[in-house]
């Protein structure tokens, strides 16, 4: 029984102290709650004989560990133990950074000292009771540097001079704990020991300066030891290496031509800069290219090519290659002189071309002659002539022909000296026409001197003479030439005989211009005659009139008129033509006539005319014409209605288009013959537009009348054509008169002032219309022009009233105003204040606020010293006691209102003060009802504008947010 209590006690103890450490009483271990459970455990399996897993541990040396570090070792193992309380034994997995080692389930794991092994290691322990996963262990495996690499792995790197290279040159080596690392140079792998810098980084900390010095090894050690690496080579780099322009074409002008820069660069080319002859940049890229190529692009050009390690350059110098540019030709003689014999002449043909033209081509009168650049001729005068060249190269595509000609004329003295004569239409009839006469010679430079004889005897001193074909031109003929080259004169080999022939016809007359009347005889000593210088040289002669045939005679010193009397158309000019060819003198004949076949037509027309109508225009006018056949022209006579128009004897007269010169027009031609009418008479109609008139007015628009009564206005029109007339008064048309003209009378009769103000009469014909008016002022009693007459819905207490009343009359009518309450009898003069707007035809009364009092009749009074009118205007409330505004003559009983009898209705003073309570309580009524209608529409502008802040709100964080960012 002690025991169980003993054992509950334990119990009870672990529950409550699970997790804690306590001190053992005798002083010797701590005790944590775990092991009071194990005992318990233990002490329990004396009862119970499955368990476990419990308490599973990781043990060296039968010693917990939690971290454990080792040197790595080939050959030596480290045994790892794993205990767990458990009945029968625990099944034992060994776990490694998470993973299981499937080939490891005893109690002991026998790790090997290897660096592969370093990691976190747990065992798990699977038993009656489940699973149970120690606390992990730390193992690290220390050991040596291994092999020492150098990244990137290379044997040689390049640098700058002073500088570093463009990849970071690390030395890297496997080693736990971390290796240090130090760097040595030297001049040579076999000469060491020159400390350079610490850090796996070569140049982390210095530049390359020590050139002398160019090799270099890496040294990595740790607490187990040490390793070097290789040796490597640090080597300075100036630059690209092999920088080069290359061009794919040859550079040939208005081609395009590319050049393209390249080079050996270690890490790329980074970069590339065209310059020109005068060092200015002119592209940056690896090629430049001139896309028309020309002479002007000729010169150095220099590519910079840079890369890490620096720049380098290279100069290609740009000759352009052109085809043959200004090719031109010309000579030498020997002496100086091109005289015909000894010598020779040397003819060169040039030419600008690159490279160098060497194909040529040299012609003579466009012949090939030589394909060399220089040749030589002799003096002679077959090699006289034009001579141009060509020349080609290898940069041209064709020939280029020269620019200019080199003319190469051998001069000689004068040979076959001939004389030769042509005449005009290839005959020597005397006439018109010449006989060319030329002297022919073969010389250079050309004859300059030349004698021509007529009949041994000298003429002229030049090559051609013209002489006319004359009679006195006939006989022998020769010449002679000479020039610079021989002095002296050769004389033509033949001579040329020439013989004019002539048949000349002559008109003889004692007057050549003769004058003679219609029907008298015509003139017979007019005659023709022959003379020639060959035999049987008579023949028929024609007779010509005005260069038209006339007739023709049979033989000489016959007249060249038939004997009869003048004709009209015998008038003219006459010669004698034998052979076509005309007499020297002409005959002329004017037969005297008229007038004849007198008319009158437009002077611009042929057709004579009867009517002419026109509109009446200052600046135009109309023009007449009077034809009348007569030799000499006969003289002009106007007359209009008859009567002759003193100072128009010409033939066109000008009429002015104005009024007063419509009329008949005619004329009278007098002449030769005596005088004749013209067989048309014209009559000249003008049209214009309408005028008016006003009788008894003169310039006073202004008429006075008295209403009522009668308006009579006198009136003329003026017009052609007649005019249509209208009588206008306010826009009302009151009366309309056709083909009007002469003097009229408008009546009409006036009833009120209504009548008074602008008449206007208005005459309308084809040519346009026109308006006048008169001013109609009367004297009339008042009238009313306009007032208000009803309301719509009545008027209420507090309503603003507005009587507005325009009226008439001559002289101003004296207004007034009389109010009589709807309560009271008595009538009373309405306030000053409230009429307002008062003028000559115009006057309102205005009620700022309708209160009880001011319901009644309200009544207006015009008068003047020809009459006087008056209106009442009621002012009533709204239904059932309706306030209109109402004439009082057209109420009736059944209204509640004011009448032009009395100020009260029909009904009793008791029933009318009911209803008037009635009244103001309905009113009052309505007013509340407004005031609540306008709190509710106040409440829920209230609600919009609270909700329109809200939003306003929103927009506004918005805003500021969309600001900040």
């Amino acid at each position: 029984m002690e025991k169980w209590s003993f054992i509950f006690a334990i119990c009870l103890f672990t529950v409550s102290c699970s997790g804690q450490t306590f001190k053992d009483p005798l002083g010797e271990n701590d005790l944590n709650g775990s092991d009071i459970t194990s005992t318990v455990k233990g002490a329990s399996s004396e009862q119970k004989q499955n368990y476990g897993p419990g308490n599973t541990t990781i043990t060296k040396d039968k010693r917990v560990v939690q971290f454990e570090t080792i040197e790595e070792d080939k050959i030596l193992t480290v045994p790892l133990h794993c205990s767990s309380n458990c009945n029968p034994p625990c099944l034992i997995n060994w776990i490694k950074d998470g993973k299981l080692l499937s080939d490891e389930t005893n109690e002991v794991f026998n790790m090997p000292r290897n660096r592969t092994m370093s990691g976190n290691y747990t065992c798990r322990a699977t038993g009656e009771e489940g699973t149970e996963t120690s606390k992990p262990v730390t193992v690290t495996v220390t050991y040596s540097p291994g092999r020492v690499l150098i990244s990137p792995d290379k044997d040689i790197f390049f640098t700058k001079r002073g500088g570093t290279p463009k990849e970071d040159v690390v030395c890297m080596a496997d080693c736990l704990p971390q290796c240090s690392y130090k760097w040595y140079y030297a001049s040579s792998p076999q000469r060491s020991g020159y400390l350079w810098t610490m850090g796996n980084t070569l140049f982390a900390s210095r530049r390359f300066t020590y050139t002398s010095h160019p090799y270099y090894y890496c040294e990595a050690r740790n607490d187990h030891g040490s390793s070097s690496s290789n040796w490597i080579k640090i080597d300075v780099q100036d630059g690209p290496e092999k920088v080069t322009i290359t061009a794919p074409q040859a550079p040939v002008e208005n081609s395009t031509f590319s050049l393209h820069c390249s080079a050996n660069c270690l890490h790329g080319c980074e970069s590339y800069l065209w310059l020109d002859g005068s060092r200015r940049e002119i592209k940056n890229a690896d090629s430049l290219t001139f896309n028309n190529l020309n002479r002007s692009d000729n010169g150095k050009y220099t590519c910079f090519v840079e890369d890490y390690f620096g720049r380098n350059s290279i100069t290609y110098n740009l000759k352009v290659q052109y085809g043959p540019r200004i090719v031109n030709i010309d000579y030498t003689a020997d002496g100086g002189e091109l005289w015909e014999g000894r010598g020779y002449i040397t003819i060169r043909c040039h030419a600008d071309c690159y490279p160098p033209c060497d194909r040529y081509l040299i012609y003579h009168n466009n012949i090939l002659k030589d394909t060399s650049k220089e040749i030589k001729i002799t003096k002679t005068r077959e090699n006289s002539g034009r001579y141009n060249c060509s020349a080609s190269n290898s940069g041209g595509r064709g020939y280029t022909q020269s620019s200019n000609v080199a003319n190469i004329i051998i001069k000689y003295g004068p040979r076959n000296v001939s004389i030769e004569y042509t005449a005009d239409h290839g005959h020597l009839w005397e006439g018109r026409g010449t006989i060319t006469i030329r002297c022919n010679a073969d010389c250079y430079p050309p004859c300059d001197r030349y004698l021509i004889y007529h009949n041994n005897t000298l003429k002229n001193t030049s090559k051609e003479i013209k002489i006319t074909k004359t009679r006195e031109n006939s006989g022998r003929y020769f010449c002679s030439a000479s020039n610079s080259v021989r002095r002296g004169n050769v004389k033509s080999s033949a001579n040329v005989d020439i013989t004019v022939k002539y048949q000349t016809v002559i008109l003889e007359a004692n007057k050549r211009n003769v004058s003679l009347r219609v029907n008298s005889y015509l003139p017979n000593n007019a005659i023709c005659k022959i003379e020639c210088n060959f035999d049987n040289c008579q023949s028929d002669i024609e007779v010509r009139k005005d260069s038209e045939h006339y007739r023709t005679i049979s033989k000489s010193f016959q007249s060249i008129f038939n004997r009869r009397k003048a004709r009209i158309d015998d008038s003219g000019t006459y010669f004698c033509r034998l052979r076509g060819r005309n007499s020297q003198s002409d005959f002329t004949l004017n037969v005297l006539y008229g007038p004849r076949g007198t008319r009158i037509s437009e002077s611009n027309q042929l057709q004579e005319i009867r009517y002419k109508t026109v509109r009446e225009s200052k600046n135009e006018i109309v023009s007449l014409r009077c034809s009348s056949n007569c030799n000499p022209p006969c003289g002009i006579d106007w007359y209009k209605d008859g009567t002759l128009l003193p100072g128009e004897r010409k033939e066109i007269v000008n009429i002015p288009r104005n009024r007063k010169d419509s009329g008949y027009y005619m004329c009278r031609a007098n002449g030769e013959e005596g005088s004749q009418n013209s067989t048309n008479t014209v009559k000249v109609t003008v049209e214009y537009i309408p005028e008016i008139a006003f009788t008894d007015l003169g310039n006073h628009k202004h008429i006075t009348a008295h209403a009522p009564g009668t308006f009579n206005l006198t009136y003329s029109i003026d017009s052609f054509p007649p005019s249509n007339v209208s009588v206008f008064h306010n826009t009302i048309n009151l009366m309309e008169i056709s083909n009007v003209t002469g003097q009229h009378i408008f009546t009409t009769p006036i009833t009120s002032c209504r009548d008074e103000g602008e008449y206007i009469l208005e005459a309308v014909n084809e040519v346009g219309s026109v308006r006048a008016y008169v001013i109609l002022n009367l004297t009339c009693s008042p009238i009313y022009i306009s007032f208000p007459n009803k309301s719509d819905s009545g008027f209420s207490i507090g309503d603003r009233v507005v009587l507005n009343v325009t009226f008439k009359g001559n002289p101003a009518a004296e207004v007034s105003w009389m109010f009589n309450p709807w309560n009271s009898n008595i009538s009373r003069d309405v306030p000053f204040h409230r009429i307002q707007n008062q003028s000559k035809y115009h006057t309102a009364l205005v009620i700022e606020t309708m209160s009880m009092k001011n319901f009644g009749t309200y009544k207006l009074q015009l008068k003047n010293i020809h009459g006087s009118i008056s209106k009442d205007f009621i002012i009533e409330g709204p239904s059932p006691v309706s306030t209109e505004i109402k004439e009082a003559s057209s109420l009736t009983a059944s209204q509640v209102g004011l009448s032009q009898d009395t100020d009260l209705s029909p009904t009793s003073r008791r029933g009318r003060l009911t209803n008037i309570r009635e009244m103001e309580l309905k009113n009052l009524m309505l007013e509340h009802r407004k005031l609540e209608e306008e709190i509710q529409k106040l409440q829920e502008e209230r609600k919009v504008l609270e909700l329109k802040q809200q939003y306003y709100n929103i927009r506004l964080k918005e805003i500021l947010k969309g600001t900040k960012k």
